[in-house]
This record gives structure tokens, sequence and C-alpha cells, in this order.
């Protein structure tokens, strides 16, 4: 039995808010790299400091997202301590998100990846202004700490020890779950660890809501808010203070905002997209940069593959996409459209892929967004239109099921 695994409609900010993701991307050095793109600057010394008991001698990674652009990649530095401790130059021109994570609290997953969890790792949010100092313990479980220098930080450090055994629990479930991924489990025992695996995000979540409620003129409240479900996003998005909204946090706040908008777009597009029902007509720029409107009747069908260079089941599919290509490509228009993407890794995927087909770069404003007028809650998902327009099949993730759609189409 296969599973179809898909990335939800939450990802690109679950994506760029969830700490698993974070600590999953591939590290490598960049000092050189750092200094080159001007990211610091010489401007103070030693600004962070780490004394961390039953670290010893370790290698220490460090991820920095800009918060005015938290989609970019972040810039990446190895630290190392000596008998727990650190004195770190991270001077820095505006404000950044910082994980930190001891190379002795990673896991190793089945397929040879590290897994860095939050409850072995520390968050910092830092200033230009910042000279700050963290404490902690490293133990088999987790990493207590407690950071002194700035409010945000102070705060955030005592709030989640209240959290510490959901982090603690959700990271087992998270280990029991690639074990079985791994191994081929049921699917009723997979979908019990998820749901278990959700069961303590919740936790963690409300802790973070109650917050909110309690303190909408703290800065704190803005970060906890753009960790939260889209729904609970536009529900108290505007109970915040003013000065809240336009603090840190500002770009961020209203990134998640505008995806708020873009998911309620999406619910009330499900009403439309549907089997049987006029698929919407659409133009978007294609990789040579022309305009591209689509047109159903050109062909016996019309697939759009909705998809991203940063989601791999999408890349995972595109082996069986390709034949299905040759097979039918005189009679199928197929049509991808790149979403919450960026056109350069748009372009490099298109090419290193070489995907042949016609590809189209998907509109970000809210009223030309493709991916809301088709309803896309996951990536990839595929939709077959026939030459009247109508549409005939809607696939969520990659599985059989699509190709055996198309083969059967093609049939008749």
């Amino acid at each position: 039995m296969s599973f179809a695994r898909y990335v939800p409609y939450t990802s690109p900010l679950a994506a760029i808010t969830t700490q698993d993701r974070i600590m999953n991307k591939q590290l490598k050095f960049l000092v050189i790299i750092i200094l080159t793109l001007g990211f610091f600057s010489c401007t103070q010394k030693n600004n962070l400091e780490l004394n961390i008991s039953g670290l010893g001698n370790d290698t220490i990674y460090l991820e920095n997202y800009l918060i005015s652009n938290i989609e970019q990649d972040p810039i990446l530095d190895t630290i190392y301590s000596i008998d727990g401790k650190v004195s770190y130059n991270l001077p820095i021109k505006e404000p950044i998100l910082t994980i930190i994570s001891p190379k002795k609290s990673e896991y190793t997953r089945l397929d040879k990846s590290p897994y860095r969890p939050a409850e072995k790792s520390i968050l910092l949010v830092l200033n230009p202004e910042d000279k700050i100092k963290v404490k902690g313990k490293l133990d088999n479980l987790s990493l207590k700490y407690q950071a002194k220098g700035s409010e945000i930080n102070e705060v955030y450090s005592k709030n989640r020890n209240e959290y510490l055994n959901s982090l603690i629990e959700k990271s087992k479930i998270e280990l029991d779950i690639d074990s079985s991924m791994f191994h081929n489990a049921n699917r009723e025992k997979i979908n019990s660890l998820f749901k278990k695996r959700n069961e303590q995000s919740i936790i963690v979540r409300n802790f973070q809501l109650n917050y909110i409620k309690n303190n909408s003129d703290k800065e704190l409240s803005a970060y906890y808010l753009t960790r939260q479900p889209l729904d609970t996003i536009g529900k108290y998005f505007k109970s915040l203070d003013k000065s809240v909204k336009e603090s840190t946090f500002r770009d961020l706040l209203e990134y998640q905002f505008t995806r708020f908008q873009k998911y309620t777009r999406v619910k009330e597009a499900e009403s439309k997209i549907k089997l049987g029902q006029k698929a919407p007509e659409f133009s978007l720029k294609s990789i040579n940069g022309e305009n591209y409107s689509v047109d159903f009747s050109k062909r016996k069908f019309t697939i759009l593959d909705f998809w991203g260079s940063w989601c791999a089941p999408c890349i995972s599919g595109f082996p069986k996409m390709k034949k299905h290509f040759e097979r039918y490509k005189n009679q199928i228009d197929f049509i991808g459209i790149a979403c919450n993407d960026t056109e350069i890794k748009w372009k490099n995927s298109v090419e290193e892929n070489e995907l042949k087909w016609k590809n189209l770069f998907n509109n970000k404003e809210i009223d030309k967004d493709v991916s809301v007028k088709y309803a896309v809650k996951a990536y990839p998902t595929k939709i077959i239109i026939n030459s009247s327009g109508i549409i005939e099949g809607i696939f969520n993730g990659e599985g059989e099921d699509f190709y055996e759609k198309l083969n059967e189409l093609m049939k008749n």
C-alpha cells in the first residue's frame, strides 16, 4: 500500500514558522558569503553569550532569518562551545529570528537526515542593539534555558518552559512516525500518530493563544499569532494594539493576514470547483515571459498541475508525469502552475527536472491568484478539464488515482 504525501495549504508559512521544517534544512558553512552579502556589520562585539551545562565542547548550528523577509532562505553559520560556553559576535542591521541547535541534541532519521527538535534548541528574536545572555541545561530530553537582555526573549523562554513537555512528546511521536513510514506501516497506525502529534501541537498553540488574549499590547503576541492557524490569525489580528502591529513582526503579520484572506477566498471557491462544474479561465506569465491565456478547447483534455519547487512530493511525481506527457501530449494540454515560489527557483526547477510542458508562474495578488480561483488547499493538486471547460477530476497529493482516471478518460 502506498500513501499520497502532500503539503497542505498552510505550508508556505507553516513552513516558515514551523521549527521542524526550519531545523531540517541542509546545513553548510557560509561565513564568507555572509560577510560578502553585508548581512553583518562590525559595530558590536559578543552580543550573544551562551552558558549551557551538559553541552560541553560541541558544534552549534545557527539559522538566521530576516524577520522583514521570512521567505528568504536563512543565513547559516556554525559556532563552537567550550565547556558549554560561547561568546558570539552577531552584529546585525535589522531584527532577525535565530534558531540555535547543538549538534549533540539532534536525532537522525532513518533516511539519515538530521532532525533537530524544538525542545533541544534555542529560539531568539535579536535586534541590532541587543546583548543577550542565555543560561540553560541540556539533557537527554530537552534543553531548558532562560534568556536575559530583552523582554521578548525573557518572556518567550519563560513561557516555553510551561509547554516544554508537549514539545518533548511531539518529538517522540515524530520519531515514531518516521519509523512507521520508513517501514511502510499501515495507514491506521500512521494516521493515529499524526493525530497524537497534532494534539501536542494544539496544547502549545492554546498556551500561546491565551497569552495573545491577555497581552494584546505585547510584541511577543505578534510572534505567537504568526504561528496560529489561519482562522485564528483572522480572528485576532485586529485585536492587537496598533503599536504591536507596527513593531518587529509587522511584515510577517501582514504576510500571514494576507494568507488568511486567500484562505477565506479558497473556501468560497470550493463551492464552484467541483466535478461537472465550469473551470475558471485565467491568464498567467509563461516561463518565456509571455502572457498565456488558457484555452480548454485546444485539446481533448487539459491538466492543471499546481506545484512548487519547494514541494518534495511534487518533484517526486515528475518522472511519472513525464511518461504520461510523452504518451498523451498530442491529445492533452499539460500545464504546470508554480505556486508560493520565486521566479528563480521556479525556472531552475523546470530546467533541472526537464519539464517540457507549458510552465506558468502563479500571480500572488489575491484577485489574480489562480490557486485561489481553483480552491487549491494542498500541493500537488492536479485538475483534469475537458474540451468544453468542464472539470472531470480533482486530485490532492501524488497518488495513483490521478493516472488511473487519466488513462480511463483517454480510453473512452
